[in-house]
């Protein structure tokens, strides 16, 4: 048996982390019927290491709930992980390719206000590079005109 300190330093985690994860159920330790204190067995030690590993690999909490939930009932977990996963990464794919359009703009973008002159603000522009690429220059209120 494990207090939460041994716990933790065996999973190579911090305490807070088992405390976190027992708050949330995912670990679910015995009570010391002499001090009350949590204690933690070797099962406990395998999920927490599978908590971690799987949130390594990219699983929500949420996620992991449900595969230990599955995995607790002597169900197969993997069909719901194969799952998971498959929307994770249209989930990641889609985002990269947000990302490398913002990218490809912020590189236009910087290229061409590196040609432009430095202004100061005026009564209507903060900054005449951001209005211009956002659409909101006011005409004569930029100092390259």
């Amino acid at each position: 048996m494990y207090t939460v300190t041994q716990l933790a330093r065996e999973a190579g985690t911090t305490a807070e982390a088992v405390r976190h994860y027992t708050g949330l159920g995912l670990l679910v330790p015995q009570r010391d019927r002499g001090n009350n204190y949590r204690r933690y067995s070797a099962q406990d030690l395998r999920r927490l290491c599978f908590i971690r590993a799987s949130r390594d690999l990219g699983f929500s909490l949420d996620d992991i709930r449900q595969i230990l939930a599955d995995a607790d009932r002597g169900a197969s977990p993997c069909p719901q992980v194969r799952g998971i996963y498959a929307r994770r990464l249209a989930e990641v794919e889609t985002e990269i390719a947000r990302l490398s359009s913002q990218r490809e703009r912020m590189r236009r973008l910087l290229r061409r206000w590196q040609r432009l002159p430095d202004c100061a603000p005026t009564g209507e522009s903060l900054c005449h590079l951001i209005d211009e690429a956002t659409g909101t220059r006011v005409p004569g209120e930029c100092c390259h005109e």
